[in-house]
């Protein structure tokens, strides 16, 4: 049954101002920018009629009948939680809300490392071998993984508390690394075998009937960047984002059979190592930086145009998934 959008945005974010952080554990690096939540919603305007900003799920939840018309951005990032980004795709579930983006199965697979993974291995994509960590007794089993490994949170994104020290050449590297995530973050720690190749990142925009995609990487000195790097360096203005060609020739349609087994995506990323040619994937994301200058954005720059065009199809994609329309005219 078609749905009717009565022409507004309610997007659902934490914007902090745009400072960097300095600490390698300090959250407020996985939160969106005051600078990025305003451009997104001034690129926005120009396709609603109106669009509201509320600052939580607790927010959404109380004025939730307010919207029963509108469209929800989820654009909120949380604090602690490992189900933090499925709040509120699961609360517009829950109220029947039309929503951007991945539902919150999708958003709880994602957020797990492991977990993820074996998506991967079902659509036939490369992943390094992995061991989750969750106590001392477990540091052992990593001996049979090869050596040098990466050694990073379960379930945390945005280079939250990786540094160049993550790359581990024996087994007590894992153990310091360990217990600092272990005492910062109070989670279990994944390590895989470390692929030492260009980072790319593939972005899609799935809309009910089509797929669009394109891939980016980070560039330093106008060459592709694939060595260790953390948030000071990956931020700064070192690094700018640019297209990046997929040489092996089946990847996308593999990425596509990943996307497959989850029902609603609408925007995703997967970020990816090349080894001897392989793409192998680091790690599969639906919570997607949504700035003009980042790596999703540029990505998808000659199949989705530009970043006015980007935001404009996840909008009327996201309504094409309801069945409702974008108005026409004021």
């Amino acid at each position: 049954m078609s749905r009717i959008w009565d022409g507004r945005l309610v997007i659902v974010a934490d914007p902090l101002p745009d400072i960097m952080p300095t600490f390698t554990f300090d959250r407020s690096i996985d939160q969106p920018t005051q600078r990025v939540v305003e451009e997104l919603l001034a690129v926005a305007r120009k396709f609603c009629r109106e669009t509201v900003l509320l600052n939580s799920p607790a927010e959404l939840s109380y004025r939730y009948r307010e919207f029963t018309d509108s469209l929800i951005f989820p654009y909120w990032f949380g604090r602690k939680q490992r189900s933090r980004h499925a709040y509120v795709p699961g609360l517009c579930e829950a109220c029947g809300l039309m929503f951007v983006g991945a539902d919150a199965f999708t958003k709880t697979v994602c957020n797990d490392k492991e977990l993820s993974k074996a998506v991967c291995r079902l659509s036939g994509l490369s992943v390094p071998s992995s061991i989750v960590v969750n106590s001392r007794e477990d540091l052992e089993l990593c001996c049979a993984l090869d050596f040098p490994v990466f050694a990073k949170p379960n379930f945390e994104g945005t280079s939250l508390g990786i540094t160049e020290r993550n790359v581990c050449a024996t087994l007590a590297e894992v153990e310091v690394i360990f217990s600092q995530i272990q005492r910062e973050l109070g989670q279990p720690v994944i390590v895989e075998e470390y692929i030492d190749g260009i980072e790319f990142s593939a972005a899609f925009l799935v809309g009910r009937d089509r797929i669009l995609h394109g891939a980016s990487c980070w560039m330093l000195d106008g060459k592709p960047f694939g060595g260790v790097y953390d948030w000071r360096l990956k931020r700064g203005e070192q690094l700018t984002p640019g297209l990046f060609e997929v040489s092996r020739s089946d990847f996308w349609d593999r990425a596509k059979k990943a996307l497959s087994y989850f029902e609603k995506t609408g925007l995703f990323r997967i970020d990816c190592r090349v080894r001897d040619g392989e793409p192998v994937v680091i790690e599969l994301t639906p919570d997607i930086y949504l700035g003009a200058d980042g790596e999703f954005v540029s990505a998808l720059s000659n199949a989705g145009g530009t970043y006015p065009d980007v935001i404009g199809i996840i909008i009327r994609d996201s309504l094409e998934w309801y069945g409702a329309e974008m108005p026409v005219g004021d």
